[in-house]
């Protein structure tokens, strides 16, 4: 046998029907004699190494007037689902904050950066537009600067000169 499927199925205690995790039927390799897969409930993918499970973010936030008290990062991979954090330590840029989020879900994520107890959509409530971060997936972990009032997301210190 050189490959065999196999069905992930999830609890329904509901129910005496099942729900299959996953949209595809899973393949495994099999090389002499013996097949080594991990799986990740929702993850379509079989992978034949353990992948990587988890990114360290570490997000560098510099406003004009240091003015971090009033202000938060929202991040998602859409507005509803977004999570509020709050400003960590201090460094040479700004104030940042570090995140440990799981990599599957990170084909893209966004960045909203708000005044913590506004309205949403009053007047200066928001320090522009989404920024958006891509490409997350291939790293175990990544720094990023962002700055008041620009939209860019920069993957080196932008005060830092070559």
């Amino acid at each position: 046998m050189k490959s065999m499927g196999l069905v992930i199925k999830k609890d329904n205690p509901l129910s005496s029907t099942w729900i299959k995790d996953g949209t595809k039927d899973r393949l495994i390799a099999i090389k002499d004699g013996k097949a080594e897969i991990w799986i990740y409930e929702n993850d379509p993918v079989t992978y034949q190494t353990r992948p990587i499970n988890s990114i360290k973010l570490t997000l560098h936030y510099k406003r004009n007037a240091s003015d971090y008290s009033d202000w938060v990062i929202y991040y998602g991979t859409k507005k509803e689902d977004r999570v509020r954090v709050t400003f960590g330590s201090d460094d040479e840029y700004g104030k940042t904050v570090n995140l440990t989020l799981p990599i599957w879900k990170l084909d893209r994520m966004l960045l909203w950066v708000e005044k913590a107890n506004a309205k949403p959509g009053a007047a200066g409530s928001s320090d522009g537009s989404i920024r958006s971060i891509q490409g997350l997936k291939d790293q175990m972990s990544a720094d990023y600067w962002i700055r008041q009032g620009d939209l860019k997301v920069y993957s080196e210190n932008p005060n830092v000169k070559k």
